[in-house]
C-alpha cells in the first residue's frame, strides 16, 4: 500500500471516531432521553426492529427470533417448562389482570417450596431471553413510565481482608423481565424448547457445557444424539467446587463422561481422575478431613462413594 493511502486512512478513521464520540457525549449529556438519543435511534436508523436482552451467564442463547411474524408484540419472554435445576429466577403471572413477574425472591419463605415445585400453578420458567420493540422503547423512555421495582435481597460474601470471615450484605436489583408489565396488551410469554435456554450461572451448570453432552452446531449447543433423554441430568456440586480454579484442580485430567448420567452430587474434598463416565444416579460424599480420588478411566453406575480413597502416583 503506497504510504500516502495509509496516512490518508488513518486520519479518516482518526477524525471520524473522534465527530462520532464528539456527537455521542453530546447528545448522552445535554439531551433528555439519554437512552433513547444515545442507543435506541441509531439502531432504529440501521432499520433495526427488536432488540434481545439477555443476561450475561446465558451467553448460549439463540438469536433468531422466536415470534418475528407477530406484528402487534411488543415485549416477548421466552419461558420454559420448570425443572429441578431452575431454582432461582421467575415465572409470569397475573396480577389484578397485569401480566407481571414475580422472582423467587419475590416469593415469602413459607411459600417458596410451592414456587419451585415442578408440579404447581407455577410450572413455567422465566429464561431471560427477552425481545422488545425498540419503537416500544423509545415511546415509554419518552413518557418516563419505565421505573421497574427493586428487589432487595440478603446475602453472604467472603471478606477480602479476613478469609474466615463472611460479610452479610444487601443486594438490590431490578429484574429486566419486569419491564414486562409496562407494555399492556401487547406483552407475550412464548413457551419455547429448553434448547434454548442453556445458562451458565454456577460451575455445576459449566460441568454440563463442558462435557460431552453437548456439541457446537452452527453456533449453538446441541444435546449429544447418544442420550437417550432430551433433558440435561441434575448436577450439584459442593462449595469446594465454587471456585473456578478449585473446580478446574478437581477436573484437572477433563470433565467427566455424562451421556448417561441422571443425577450427580458431589460433596467434600473430591477429585476426578481422567476418563470417568458417569452414569444413572451417582453420589459421591467425602468424610471431612478425608480425600476422595476417583481413578482414571473408572465407570461409576448407580453408586453411592463414602468415607476416603486415595491414588498416590509411584
Amino acid at each position: 500500500m503506497p504510504l500516502f493511502m495509509f496516512w490518508f486512512m488513518f486520519w479518516f478513521m482518526f477524525w471520524f471516531m473522534f465527530w462520532f464520540m464528539f456527537w455521542f457525549m453530546f447528545w448522552f449529556m445535554f439531551f433528555d432521553h439519554a437512552f433513547d438519543r444515545a442507543f435506541v435511534v441509531p439502531l432504529l436508523c440501521l432499520c433495526c426492529a427488536f432488540l434481545i436482552v439477555l443476561t450475561v451467564a446465558h451467553y448460549l442463547a439463540l438469536s433468531h427470533h422466536p415470534c418475528k411474524h407477530s406484528k402487534d408484540t411488543e415485549f416477548c419472554m421466552e419461558v420454559v417448562p420448570k425443572t429441578r435445576a431452575d431454582t432461582v429466577g421467575g415465572t409470569l403471572v397475573e396480577y389484578k389482570g397485569q401480566t407481571r413477574l414475580l422472582e423467587v425472591g419475590e416469593v415469602p419463605k413459607k411459600h417458596r417450596q410451592s414456587f419451585l415445585s415442578t408440579s404447581s400453578n407455577f410450572n413455567l420458567f422465566n429464561t431471560n431471553n427477552l425481545w422488545v420493540n425498540l419503537r416500544a422503547i423509545q415511546r415509554l423512555c419518552a413518557s418516563g413510565a419505565m421505573n421497574g421495582d427493586v428487589i432487595v435481597k440478603q446475602t453472604s460474601v467472603d471478606d477480602p481482608n479476613n478469609t474466615n470471615h463472611v460479610r452479610t450484605m444487601l443486594h438490590l436489583a431490578t429484574a429486566a423481565g419486569a419491564a414486562v408489565k409496562f407494555f399492556t396488551g401487547s406483552a407475550l410469554g412464548l413457551q419455547v424448547p429448553r434448547s434454548r435456554f442453556r445458562p451458565v450461572k454456577t460451575t455445576s451448570d459449566l460441568l454440563a457445557v463442558q462435557s460431552t453432552l453437548y456439541s457446537m452446531k452452527h453456533g449453538a449447543l446441541v444435546m449429544n444424539p447418544m442420550r437417550s433423554i432430551n433433558s440435561a441430568p441434575l448436577i450439584k456440586l459442593g462449595p469446594e467446587f465454587t471456585n473456578v480454579d478449585e473446580y478446574m484442580e478437581r477436573f484437572s485430567g477433563g470433565v467427566p463422561d455424562i451421556v448417561g448420567l441422571d443425577h450427580l452430587t458431589v460433596s467434600g474434598n473430591v477429585y476426578f481422575g481422567p476418563g470417568v463416565v458417569l452414569k444413572g444416579t451417582v453420589i459421591i460424599v467425602c468424610n471431612e478431613g478425608s480425600r476422595i480420588d476417583i481413578p482414571p478411566h473408572s465407570v461409576l453406575e448407580n453408586v453411592v462413594v463414602t468415607g476416603s480413597l486415595r491414588v498416590v502416583a509411584h
